[in-house]
C-alpha cells in the first residue's frame, strides 16, 4: 500500500556576508494516502489494454509533478475539486520562466529513500503566491499545465496519451475496431455501445456489448458485439454532419440539431428504457447563432458526440465567438447565459466534441493543422481557458469523433479513418487535473503563501502496510 507524507515550508531568506541565511517561519507536516486513479488506470480504466507499459511503470511518474490549491480536494474523485483553484503547481524540470504559478524540481534533494521516493520542488518570492489548503501530486505533465487567458496558445500540455504510435500515428488503428469505433456512446458503467444514425425518416440505434468492466469468453480485441438494433419513423430537421450531434446524459440518448447561424435548436430524446420511443422538443433561442460542428473535408455523415454538451437542465454549445448555456429541459428558451471565449470563434474545422470530467469540469476540443499544434478549450469553475493539448485532434481533420470517459481515469478517444471506411483510432488519454494524491491541510493548518516568502514542498511516497 502506497502512503505520502507532505513537508511544506515557508522560509524568509537574507543575503547576509554574501550568503543566503534561510529562515523557516512556517512548517506543515502530514500523512496522507493515496487516491484511486493509478489503481484505476492498472486495472478497469485500461481499456483493452491500450496503454502502454512504459506509460505505466515505472509508478513513481504519477508523482513527479504537483498541484497545489487554495482548497479541500475530494480525493475519491481523483483530481482536484471543480471549485478549487491551482495556486501553485510544478513538474519534473527547473523553471524561469513567467507563468507565476510554477515552480523547480529540487534534483538535488530529490531521489530514492527507503521503500520509496522523495521528490522536492521550491517556488522562489514571485511564484506560487496565494493561499494553500491542499497539497497533490500529479504526472509532470499536469503539474507543469498552463491555464492560457490570451490569445497565445500555451507549450505546456493538458492531457496524457497513454497510447503512442501502435499500428497507427494517432492511436490504435484496425479495420477491425470499426464497430468500437462507429459507437458515438461507451457507456463504461454499463458494458454498452451506441451508434446513432438517421436516413429517410429513420432513426436508427445499434446497441453494442462492450468489455468494460468484464471480459468475456468470445470477446475480442477492440471489437464490440452487436446485440440489436432499434429503428424509429421520425423525420429528423437540419440532419447533416455539421448540424447534427449525439448527446448522452446516462439514461437518455440526445439527438440534438440546429439550423445554422439561428438559435433554432431540435432535440430527439431516446430514453435507454425505450429505445422504441422519440420525444421532439423545439426551442428557439434569441441572440443565439450557432457555429457548424467539426466536420473538416470528410463524407461521413455520421454526428459526432457531445458537440454540444447537456448538463442538468442546460446545454452547452459554440455561438458565434461566445459560449451559450441555454435551457434545454426546463422549457424556457430565454433563459440564455453567454461567455466569452477564449479561442474566438470557432469554425466547421474546429469547433468539436466535449468530455466531461467528474469533478464538473469540460473540455471542448478543437482541430489543428497537425496533430502536435491542437488546442483545446476547457471549462473549470465558471471561467473558460486556452489550453494546449496535442492529442485531442488528428492532424488536418479538425478534432476527434467522440470523446468517452470511463471513470476509471482514462478518456477513451476514436475517430473514424476516412470517414466512412470500416476503419478507426482508438486512443487513451487523462486530462488535467487528475491527481494521485490529495493532502487536505486543516483548518489550522492552511497557510498563505506571500511574496515576502519563499516556498519548499517534499513529498515523500513510500510502501507502507496493508494490501
Amino acid at each position: 500500500m502506497l502512503q505520502g507524507n507532505t513537508i511544506l515550508e515557508f522560509a524568509r531568506e537574507k543575503k547576509i556576508n554574501n550568503k543566503v541565511k534561510r529562515e523557516v517561519v512556517k512548517r506543515v507536516e502530514k500523512h496522507n494516502n493515496i487516491t484511486p486513479w493509478i489503481n484505476d488506470l492498472l486495472h478497469q480504466g485500461n481499456f483493452y489494454q491500450l496503454i502502454e507499459p512504459t506509460k505505466m511503470l515505472p509508478l513513481s511518474q504519477f508523482f513527479n509533478g504537483c498541484l497545489l490549491t487554495d482548497k479541500a480536494n475530494d480525493p475519491t474523485l481523483s483530481m482536484i475539486a471543480g471549485d478549487s483553484e491551482v495556486t501553485a503547481q510544478a513538474g519534473n524540470d527547473s523553471y524561469s520562466g513567467t507563468y507565476s504559478k510554477r515552480g523547480t524540481f529540487n534534483q538535488i534533494e530529490s531521489g530514492l529513500i527507503t521503500n520509496g521516493i522523495r521528490n522536492v520542488w521550491d517556488w522562489g518570492t514571485a511564484y506560487g503566491n496565494g493561499p494553500i489548503a491542499s497539497v497533490c501530486c500529479t504526472r509532470a505533465e499536469f503539474g507543469k499545465t498552463e491555464l492560457g487567458t490570451t490569445s497565445a496558445i500555451p507549450d505546456t500540455d493538458a492531457i496524457a496519451s497513454y497510447r503512442l504510435g501502435g499500428s497507427g500515428t494517432y492511436g490504435w488503428y484496425d479495420s477491425d475496431a470499426d464497430t468500437l469505433g462507429k459507437c458515438q456512446i461507451i457507456d463504461f458503467a454499463n458494458e454498452r455501445g451506441y451508434f446513432i444514425d438517421y436516413d429517410s425518416g429513420t432513426i436508427t440505434i445499434e446497441v453494442y456489448r462492450v468489455p468494460t468492466l468484464h471480459l468475456h469468453l468470445t470477446d475480442e480485441r477492440y471489437i464490440a458485439e452487436l446485440i440489436e438494433t432499434h429503428t424509429i419513423s421520425q423525420t429528423v430537421d437540419n440532419y447533416n454532419k455539421a448540424t447534427a450531434t449525439v448527446c448522452f446524459t446516462g439514461s437518455t440518448i440526445h439527438l440534438i440539431t440546429f439550423q445554422y447561424n439561428t438559435g433554432n435548436l431540435k432535440d430527439y430524446a431516446i430514453a435507454l428504457s425505450d429505445l422504441d420511443t422519440v420525444t421532439v422538443t423545439s426551442h428557439t433561442y434569441s441572440g443565439v447563432t450557432f457555429n457548424y460542428f467539426a466536420s473538416a473535408y470528410r463524407t461521413d455523415r455520421y454526428p459526432r458526440k457531445d458537440c454540444f454538451i447537456i448538463i442538468g437542465n442546460y446545454i452547452w454549445g459554440c455561438s458565434g465567438n461566445k459560449i451559450v448555456k441555454c435551457n434545454l429541459l426546463g422549457n424556457n428558451d430565454a433563459d440564455v447565459t453567454a461567455y466569452d471565449n477564449p479561442l474566438g470563434t470557432l469554425s466547421e474545422v474546429t469547433n468539436g466534441p466535449i468530455i466531461y470530467l467528474p469533478n464538473g469540469d469540460w473540455y471542448k476540443t478543437v482541430g489543428g493543422s497537425t496533430l502536435e499544434t491542437a488546442e483545446t478549450l476547457y471549462y473549470h469553475n465558471g471561467n473558460f481557458y486556452r489550453v494546449y493539448a496535442h492529442r485531442t485532434g488528428r492532424g488536418n481533420d479538425a478534432s476527434e469523433y467522440a470523446l468517452n470517459s470511463t471513470g476509471k481515469g482514462s478518456i477513451i478517444v476514436s475517430d473514424r479513418a476516412n470517414w466512412g471506411t470500416s476503419a478507426s483510432y482508438i486512443n487513451l488519454l487523462t486530462f488535467f487535473p487528475y491527481v494521485s494524491t490529495v493532502n487536505n491541510l486543516e483548518l489550522e493548518e492552511a497557510v498563505t503563501k506571500s511574496a515576502d516568502l519563499t516556498m519548499k514542498l517534499t513529498y515523500e511516497i513510500t510502501v507502507g502496510s496493508g494490501t
